[in-house]
């Protein structure tokens, strides 16, 4: 206990500053791996959610208002509606409002679960055929195939599938005839299966026979006679260029439906047209099981799509990056989906537990009289709908430079959701995107520009002698300066005990986004407090 706390420790709390008494948080803690609520939907560089936990512990008490500007994948809300705080969650990126909403919103558990077994049903009685295969097990299914590329020698001009020759260093194969090539010059090239995995476990090269089924979807008559047949309709919009796209396009994959096998875009496309004809409304304000069944499936999209690969015998998903290895994968979209349900309901029932009544949806900042939960689609630069001095702490994990592209890979599951989300064309408007992007022309005097307009808005929300609370990793100084530039002018200090470094999650040290250029491992804990006037 401080001493301005024991001095006044019997006197009524409402004649009491506490808020003087808040210092910045001075002891890290071990990241936990993510919850359950956190794997029901994928979503780009997620902060521990022990982590806020201790923030949102430390910096509020109950009831009191949170904001995050930058949602994301909607850590804070989801852990200052567990501690019994009101949350407002804004981002520009309609993933994040969401997903978010799938993790916090209540559900009828049953009906989900009712709903999910009879879709599941009708779609393995139409559409398992798909994935057929030769095994001596009772009922042989395709788990995943393996398919490579079919490349030219630029030398001998032999025709080579690059899983049966030497790989001799990153993109780099050695024909037999002696001479070394990178087939990642080459646009667009065929591929064939070569290695299958039975859902019994059994991984064995593929057959005449799973190269004839693979073979048969490709056929483009056959193709739209299956869309005809099951009157199936896909995404057909262009891949917009950008940093993470330029290299699938200059292959040649123009449209996000280039980024799957025609078998897979079949099965998607089945289980979509299967989960829409479920009503899009809920009793008493629950949250739809279409939009909860819709969001399992769309979690499924980059693992089954042509950017994933096969790792130790297991589909491994793309990372924060548009890419389609020589070698890819093609993994069974109804096994996909009932794995990631199995997410989904787990995520709900913890959802239920922690949070449960404590949801209640806001509409406007008025609602939060009574209702405790207000997510905004929208940039955080101008926040009008939010009172001056009304919100008691701002939590939030801003974009860290350019280092993930938030919205740009959003994009491969907007394409798929715009009906039922109001997401237009499905392409994200990127305009006012907080990021540093040469395809955006934003460098890293925009994004300051943007981080100083979203910063001086926390300003004028935020409580007087309150405080920003931000995690941030960075090993540029340009975009270290360009922050504290931003907060400096929008009217924020950095407390002399506000640095903390933050270790990571051990369990996720390996992937590609912490081994990522200009990532540092872990991340910093910055604690600014508003300036007095």
């Amino acid at each position: 206990m401080c001493r301005a706390q024991e001095q006044y420790r019997f006197i009524p709390f409402i004649l009491y500053q506490f808020v003087n008494c808040i210092l910045p948080i001075r002891r890290p803690v071990v990241a936990k791996v993510h919850s359950p609520i956190y794997l029901m939907h994928r979503y780009f560089a997620r902060r521990p959610h022990n982590l806020f936990q201790a923030l949102i512990s430390h910096y509020t008490k109950e009831t009191e208002i949170i904001l995050d500007p930058f949602l994301g994948g909607g850590v804070t809300v989801v852990e200052g509606l567990g501690l019994g705080r009101k949350v407002i969650g804004v981002d520009i990126n309609p993933m994040a409002v969401i997903i978010t909403e799938l993790q916090v919103a209540r559900i009828v558990l049953k009906e989900l679960i009712r709903e999910y077994m009879r879709i599941i049903s009708e779609v393995e009685k139409e559409i398992s055929h798909f994935y057929k295969t030769e095994c001596t097990c009772e009922e042989p299914q395709l788990s995943w195939v393996e398919h490579s590329e079919i490349c030219e020698c630029p030398h001998c001009g032999k025709l080579l599938v690059l899983s049966r020759i030497n790989k001799v260093g990153k993109g780099k194969y050695e024909c037999p005839c002696g001479s070394v090539f990178n087939p990642n010059t080459k646009r667009r090239a065929k591929t064939i299966p070569v290695r299958v995995k039975c859902t019994c476990g059994r991984i064995r090269d593929a057959s005449e026979e799973d190269i004839k089924n693979f073979q048969i979807y490709e056929d483009k008559s056959n193709f739209e006679k299956e869309l005809s047949r099951y009157e199936l309709d896909f995404p057909n919009e262009k891949i917009p260029l950008g940093k993470k796209s330029a290299e699938v396009i200059n292959k040649g994959y123009l449209k996000y439906s280039d980024l799957f096998t025609n078998r897979n875009l079949l099965a998607f496309a089945y289980i979509f047209k299967k989960i829409r004809e479920l009503p899009a409304n809920a009793k008493n304000g629950e949250y739809p099981v279409r939009y909860a069944l819709e969001l399992a499936l769309s979690s499924c999209l980059m693992e089954g799509s042509k950017l994933s690969h096969i790792k130790n015998g297991t589909v491994v998903k793309a990372g924060h990056h548009f890419w389609i290895p020589n070698i890819s994968a093609e993994a069974n979209v109804i096994r996909l989906f009932k794995n990631r349900f199995g997410k989904i309901l787990k995520g709900k029932e913890m959802s239920e537990r922690i949070i449960g009544k404590r949801y209640r949806r806001a509409y406007n900042f008025s609602d939060l009289r009574y209702a405790t939960c207000l997510l905004l689609n929208k940039s955080s630069s101008s926040l009008s709908e939010i009172p001056d001095k009304s919100v008691d702490a701002i939590i939030t994990d801003p974009p860290y430079g350019g280092n993930v592209n938030y919205l740009e890979l959003s994009n491969f599951w907007t394409v798929w959701l715009k009906e039922d989300f109001s997401l237009n064309s499905g392409i994200i408007d990127n305009k006012d995107e907080t990021t540093i992007d040469f395809y955006q022309n934003k460098d890293v005097k925009d994004y300051e520009k943007s981080l100083e307009y979203i910063f001086s808005e926390c300003n004028r929300v935020l409580k007087d002698k309150r405080w920003l609370v931000l995690t941030f990793n960075n090993k540029d100084e340009k975009v270290w300066d360009a922050l504290f530039s931003a907060t400096e002018r929008s009217g924020f200090y950095l407390h002399e005990d506000g640095m903390l470094h933050q270790p990571p999650i051990k369990a996720y040290m390996t992937t590609l986004h912490q081994r990522a250029k200009g990532c540092a491992f872990g991340d910093f804990i910055l604690s600014f407090r508003k300036k007095e006037a």
